[in-house]
């Protein structure tokens, strides 16, 4: 078994045979292709995989390469380090898919078979999508609070006194509650998480309970709804919570309509909202809201703005609608655009970024753009394709703080998606210091610091120089 400090880090999967109704974690591949299973509470050894790279797809694909009838089995993806808990009950829960909370707590964890263009192309003529999330019960539908089934919310574990009042006028109103305990039971064992929970209205009438569990990550890999995200889309996700533009997706009935998509910042739950569920009201607090950045917030866009609230406290905030709380939000600090270059310097202690909009620096296949030049210094034709393969390139003579020439190294920064710069060749050195000709003049002119030779200097220094030079000797100043 992988050692405990890296498991958090990683994913295990979750076997099933459907046939044969034999279930387990993978802890490798028989030679007729199908997987190698073992007891989740007992299994020594088992296999993993990082969760921030394509190896579950690689997996999946040679395994549906190598055996003969792959779609008699189903896979889950758990986390490494919570196999003896979380494995084991999803491994139980497969054995007996009708208990209650079953179904809905398997799918927050099932892996898709990865399928060939022949069967995209099948699978867009014979099936639909899930519908989005809300898309039937727009916001001002009230959902009728005699219809709700008592007995059903009690299979979970959940009274009318344990979800709250406010949680209860959300639910009536097509929101999720805030994240509540939820109880499952297989056999007799019973399994306590945490997890959303929505009202739905059924055509006949009737309510229905739907929880919405916490995922480890939402998979933006995979098709929402008829769409695939670009990898501008998914960069925005991820630093924001949303999507930031309408995007138009399948409904069950093959409607292309306008969403709204975030992730659910409680649950990593992926959540789409057609524009036509949410009214956007022309004033936020005390504050009103112009047609324009009324427009900009129907638009899925992010608008700062200084808001008055009802008790007279002012404050500069951004605004954003919020696809999974089905309103326009506060946008946390740290998921606020303009707050993203300061964040991440910080976060890579002394790595400049050099653009605050994410996504700009791949084409649409997601390969690396060419760029020929840095602050107006021209790359070499060795230079543009050492950049495009990934590689560090050395730039010599470009603008430091305050303006004077000096050497950095620019890579491509696959996990942020834009290039970073950095001080020192950082495929080389662990501990980021400036190149040894700039290390003096980076110190004085961009960080603000001092040396003893030249302290009482009020020029900015040269690349290489280290010491006054006779023409900027002062009165009383030793050389």
């Amino acid at each position: 078994m992988p050692q405990e400090q890296e498991l958090n880090k990683q994913d295990a999967l979750i076997a099933h045979n459907k046939q044969t109704g034999e279930s387990g974690v993978v802890t490798g591949i028989k030679q007729d292709g199908t997987p190698e299973m073992a007891d989740p509470a007992k299994a020594a050894q088992f296999l993993t995989f990082d969760r921030h790279a394509d190896m579950i797809d690689n997996f999946m694909r040679n395994f549906m390469a190598q055996c003969k009838n792959p779609s008699t089995f189903g896979f889950f993806k758990v986390p490494a380090d919570q196999v003896p808990t979380v494995g084991f009950a999803v491994n139980q829960m497969v054995k007996d898919t009708e208990s209650p909370g079953a179904k809905d707590m398997l799918a927050s964890y099932e892996v898709k078979m990865p399928e060939n263009q022949e069967q995209e192309q099948k699978e867009v003529k014979t099936q639909t999508p899930e519908t989005p999330q809300t898309e039937q019960h727009p916001r001002h539908q009230q959902i009728d609070e005699s219809k709700i089934n008592w007995a059903d919310l009690a299979s979970w574990g959940v009274t009318k006194d344990s979800i709250g009042e406010q949680n209860l006028k959300n639910m009536l109103n097509n929101r999720m509650s805030d994240l509540v305990k939820v109880t499952t039971s297989l056999g007799n064992e019973k399994f306590e998480v945490d997890a959303r929970l929505s009202l739905h209205q059924n055509p006949d009438g009737s309510v229905k309970v739907t929880p919405h569990f916490i995922r480890q990550e939402p998979n933006l890999n995979q098709e929402f709804h008829g769409v695939k995200f670009s990898a501008e889309d998914k960069s925005m996700l991820k630093n924001t919570g949303n999507l930031g533009r309408v995007i138009d997706l399948k409904d069950a009935s093959g409607n292309v309509v306008p969403c709204f998509v975030s992730i659910d910042r409680k649950t990593n739950e992926l959540i789409a909202l057609p524009t036509s569920s949410l009214y956007i009201r022309d004033k936020i607090g005390e504050t009103d809201l112009t047609p324009k950045e009324i427009g900009l917030l129907k638009s899925g866009k992010q608008l700062q703005k200084e808001v008055t609230l009802k008790d007279g406290k002012s404050f500069t905030t951004v605004l954003q609608v919020s696809a999974a709380e089905q309103k326009v939000e506060f946008v946390p600090a740290h998921a606020r655009l303009n707050n993203q270059v300061a964040q991440e310097q910080k976060e890579t202690q002394g790595e400049k970024i050099e653009q605050k909009t994410p996504g700009n620096w791949l084409d649409a296949n997601g390969q690396i753009k060419p760029i020929g030049k840095w602050k107006g210094v021209e790359f070499n034709e060795q230079q543009k394709a050492d950049y495009v393969a990934g590689k560090t390139i050395k730039v010599d003579g470009v603008p430091d703080g305050k303006g004077m020439p000096s050497t950095i190294y620019i890579r491509f920064n696959p996990e942020k998606q834009r290039p970073y710069t950095y001080s020192s060749n950082p495929d080389t050195a662990k501990v980021i210091t400036p190149a040894e000709e700039s290390k003096t003049q980076v110190a004085v002119n961009s960080q603000g610091k001092t040396n003893e030779a030249t302290k009482n200097l009020k020029e900015p220094l040269e690349q290489g120089q280290t010491q006054p030079k006779p023409e900027q000797k002062k009165k009383g100043q030793k050389l």
